[in-house]
């Protein structure tokens, strides 16, 4: 995965093993502490907004957002 500053992360797409697609993002340093963030209520990868993402990219957090 693409490693990108702040909140800007290009759609990304992986393959299951099921045959499923699902959509992602991936901001900040590949080697920082992970946090995925997961919408819940039938909201999708744009809930999180690019302030709040680039804030806990800011305090050292790759942050991964999924579809």
């Amino acid at each position: 995965m693409p490693e990108t500053s702040g909140s800007e992360s290009a759609d990304q797409y992986a393959a299951l093993p099921s045959g499923m697609t699902i959509c992602f993002r991936d901001h900040g340093d590949k080697t920082d502490p992970a946090m995925l963030l997961i919408a819940g209520l039938g909201e999708d990868l744009t809930f999180w907004t690019d302030s709040f993402v680039g804030s806990l990219v800011t305090r050292g957090f790759r942050v991964v957002a999924i579809d």
